[in-house]
């Protein structure tokens, strides 16, 4: 996912499903959206599905990180250090 504050870019891969790499773009800031997209995923899937998402540290890293973890605790976030990159 790329999470800036004027856009949001992000890509789903479901080995599960052996699609292709798809992207969308929600809203900035549209977690609503986003949970949509998720659930929509997992419901492609026979088996109940990991979500993990990965991002760059920045400006969106910490509330993102908060509210995912208080709304959709089975959503693995990992925040990558873009110095680390």
């Amino acid at each position: 996912m790329e999470v800036s504050r004027s856009s949001w870019d992000v890509a789903v891969y479901c080995p599960a499903t052996d699609d292709n790499i798809r992207t969308h773009k929600p809203e900035p800031a549209d977690t609503h959206g986003f949970l949509t997209l998720v659930l929509k995923v997992q419901n492609r899937v026979a088996s109940p599905a990991k979500v993990l998402l990965v991002y760059e540290g920045g400006y969106e890293d910490t509330w993102l990180a908060r509210y995912l973890d208080k709304v959709a605790p089975d959503i693995e976030v990992v925040i990558i250090d873009p110095a680390n990159l």
